[in-house]
């Protein structure tokens, strides 16, 4: 008989502890009562029945039966094993081996990894989300995925030596993308928005629209890698439906530290542009907070307006006057 196992390392007083409890050690030789010896090797831990051993099986009663349990605390002994935040635990008959789980070497790695952090875009369009990471020594763009030949066409031309992923990516699998520390997605929100919603009558149901469900394999993509951190960005609305409340729930429960807000960049610091939008980061390293610029911008309407259209320049009219307000009020 073998049997599998995955969890978390405990720990007592600072220091590591390894909690096996199931019906199935009797079935391999590690009976209550018995003796065994626990050997440490690289990134491995390995554990054998002997007849003459310091440590033993225990047990205790629970529905009505005797579970045997295996509880060793001993810095030394497992500390192959204390750098990690999860375990594997393989066990066969008369031999139990203990190793980092596949999540933990990824997590390990991801943490210990130096910047430039490797950086792809998923859904990137013309690349707005990588215009804003290009000029900075911390990241190094690798790859971006994106299903539209004339959004492609414009984001490699940008970014030349990075790879670009032409494709759906429900017909991605993960291992299909280049390595990378840093995961950024703007996910489409024509199912989401109020009035995508209203066009296609996904009233309760925008997961159920022709995109409403890719935040599924975007959440598959973050749990085979997980990145250093991920940054997702929608409509506000995407943040209090279904499918915003399930990619924050699965990615805490995969480990990471979530901090979400809703940034009004025309009333917080004068972009000449009034689309609030919801915004998440997520990192495996607690701490990490939001913090808005609250910066006016210093520009014009000009720059992004045409003062020859009837209704740009009423916009431009209105955010100038907006600008203006807002910077006697700083």
């Amino acid at each position: 008989m073998k049997f599998l196992a995955f969890h978390k390392l405990g720990e007592n007083r600072e220091s590591p502890r390894l909690w096996i409890e199931s019906q199935r050690l009797n079935s391999i030789g590690f009976h209550p009562g018995s003796a065994f010896t626990v050997e440490t090797l690289t990134n491995r831990v390995r554990l054998r029945p002997a007849v003459l051993a310091t440590n033993h099986v225990s047990s205790r009663i629970s529905a009505g039966l005797r579970r045997p349990i295996i509880d060793i605390e001993n810095r030394l002994s497992l500390a192959p094993l204390a750098e990690f935040a999860e375990i594997r635990i393989e066990a066969a008959f008369r031999q139990i081996d203990v190793t980092p789980s596949t999540r933990a070497f990824n997590i390990r790695r991801s943490l210990q990894a130096p910047p430039p952090f490797a950086t792809i875009e998923i859904f990137c369009g013309g690349g707005t989300l990588s215009a804003a990471i290009e000029g900075s020594p911390n990241f190094r763009l690798v790859a971006g995925v994106e299903i539209e030949p004339k959004y492609a066409d414009v984001w490699q031309r940008a970014h030349p030596s990075a790879t670009l992923v032409q494709s759906d990516i429900r017909r991605l699998h993960p291992s299909d993308l280049p390595d990378h520390e840093i995961l950024i997605a703007s996910i489409p929100c024509t199912s989401h928005s109020l009035l995508g919603r209203a066009k296609k009558s996904l009233a309760g149901k925008p997961e159920l629209g022709d995109s409403g469900d890719l935040y599924l394999t975007v959440c598959e993509f973050v749990a085979h890698r997980l990145p250093l951190a991920c940054l997702f960005e929608n409509v506000p609305a995407f943040a209090s439906l279904l499918a915003g409340r399930s990619l924050v729930h699965h990615l805490r429960k995969i480990g990471y530290h979530v901090d979400e807000t809703i940034l009004d960049p025309f009333n917080k610091w004068a972009e000449p542009q009034d689309r609030k939008r919801w915004v998440l980061i997520a990192t495996l390293e607690p701490g990490f907070k939001l913090q808005p610029p609250g910066i006016a911008y210093r520009g014009t309407a000009a720059d992004f307006l045409d003062a020859t259209d009837e209704r740009d320049a009423t916009d431009a009219e209105r955010i100038a006057k907006s600008i203006v307000a807002l910077r006697r009020h700083n």
